[in-house]
């Protein structure tokens, strides 16, 4: 993919979000900061809606990231703008609607999937060979080494989630939803091995030396959130899967305080609990597990992987990854904002 075009379609973006601003005489950035609190109060459980600090937007409107800005944040600039805008007698329409600026994010996105896809020369997205091509594009990057570090225990790996092992270490963003389990990269080393022993066909075949190795393997993925470069994780649960238990009630209780810690993690962007009273439009639409991997080579689309029980399917194609992207903004949007999810896994707690 061209640096230039990536950054023409990045920085047009960026210089929309300008316009707006002046449009709406927002002030300073802190000014904005403090807008977007008294906003941030008001809005419902599941809105999108952040809280905008100086430096992030500092730093996005400056054209300083190497993509877009996250949905979520624009979502939030553009409610504080138009306010702001109502508050200094100007039209709020003079700034755009959610709607329209929506319509803008996605077209950005599309633009560069299709630039990720034609900068791929004899590359068909969505293939096994896509997947493996992928890979040989960080072993130069990144070594190979960082692509089989689970190869001494890769006869308790199931063959169709050796290529996500590989590729989980290279991304720069994980953005996962879960409907039966707490996310791998979540999971405590007790919730883990409870979570293994009823529901793996498979595990009737393995030793218990070969059980205690798929769970180190587990913890050993983790290692990725302790890495400075390390991939930024926004994890959306279903409400089932905290309740549904696995192990005795000392091993739920010890995998909700640590869901509650790691929400706090550098390296986790949020933590949000999608409810059983969720209205279920984008929860309908998931019909399973969902993860979305973001990589840091330019080359790379964005990927989805579904797991299903004894297999799993890689996409990478942009029109089945702009579609999933959707799916979890969806499911985003009707899950409890990250404050609330974290109200809420006390509330569970307490129950546990």
């Amino acid at each position: 993919m061209s640096n230039d075009e990536r950054a023409r379609i990045v920085g047009g973006f960026v210089d929309e979000l300008n316009q707006a601003w002046r449009r709406a005489a927002a002030g300073s950035y802190r000014r904005v900061h403090r807008l977007s609190e008294r906003l941030y109060e008001r809005q419902p459980s599941n809105s999108p809606m952040q809280v905008l600090t100086p430096s992030t937007i500092s730093r996005n409107l400056a054209g300083q990231r190497r993509g877009l800005p996250s949905w979520p944040w624009v979502f939030s600039l553009v409610i504080v703008l138009r306010t702001a805008a109502a508050n200094n007698g100007v039209p709020r329409d003079a700034v755009g609607t959610v709607e329209e600026w929506k319509a803008r994010y996605e077209a950005a996105e599309g633009a560069l999937y299709e630039l990720g896809r034609r900068g791929r020369p004899g590359h068909e997205p969505g293939t096994a060979a896509s997947a493996r091509a992928d890979m040989d594009l960080l072993a130069a990057a990144d070594g190979i080494d960082a692509l089989t570090w689970w190869h001494a225990c890769r006869h308790v790996v199931p063959e169709w989630f050796r290529t996500y092992l590989s590729l989980e270490p290279a991304a720069s963003h994980v953005r996962t939803y879960e409907t039966q389990y707490i996310p791998g990269l979540l999971q405590t080393e007790a919730y883990a091995r409870a979570s293994m022993r009823p529901d793996d066909g498979c595990l009737w075949k393995l030793s218990d030396e070969d059980l205690e190795l798929r769970v180190e393997l587990r913890m050993r993925r983790q290692r990725i959130l302790e890495r400075p470069d390390g991939p930024t994780l926004w994890a959306i649960i279903d409400e089932t899967a905290l309740r549904r238990r696995m192990g005795d009630a000392a091993t739920m209780r010890g995998q909700l305080r640590h869901l509650i810690e790691m929400s706090e993690h550098d390296n986790v962007a949020a933590v949000q609990v999608v409810p059983f009273t969720s209205s279920g439009g984008g929860h309908a639409a998931a019909g399973g597990p969902i993860t979305l991997l973001r990589f840091r080579e330019r080359q790379l689309n964005d990927m989805i992987y579904l797991e299903h029980p004894t297999d799993a399917i890689y996409l990478d194609d942009p029109a089945n990854v702009g579609h999933y992207a959707l799916v979890l903004g969806r499911l985003a949007v009707e899950a409890h904002r990250p404050s609330a999810s974290i109200d809420f896994l006390h509330k569970i707690l307490a129950d546990t």
